[in-house]
């Protein structure tokens, strides 16, 4: 669980819920893919000013894949309690680099935490 300091800075929204839930856990398995799948992205936020982006739904209601995040500030991302373990003594105004996948391919970004 994050501290006082980093409970209220706001990286991505809902990613825990997303990462935690048995359908997207069993469907990142079956892809082969470790990492924190990001379900939604707060406009205006620091994932969204960074250019992460959160899953969407086509006009036929099939899910597409959100950005996955597979490493921060160096260290491997392969589920939430990695993600918890590295952003815990992260405060509001740090900046941090990422590594995510989009359609399989990795990219950069960084993302500077933000309080909401």
């Amino acid at each position: 669980m994050p501290n006082a300091r980093f409970k209220d800075a706001e990286l991505l929204v809902n990613w825990v819920r997303f990462v935690k839930s048995a359908q997207e856990v069993a469907y990142m398995r079956q892809a082969g893919v470790e990492g924190v799948g990001l379900l939604t992205v707060a406009p205006g936020g620091a994932a969204d000013k960074a250019g992460l982006r959160g899953a969407a739904r086509t006009r036929r209601g099939d899910v597409v894949v959100g950005d996955i995040l597979v490493e921060v500030e160096g260290k491997p991302v392969r589920n939430s309690d990695d993600l918890m373990a590295i952003l815990d003594p992260l405060a509001a105004g740090d900046r941090i680099k990422v590594v995510y996948l989009r359609n399989g391919e990795r990219q950069n970004a960084v993302v500077q935490l933000q309080s909401q």
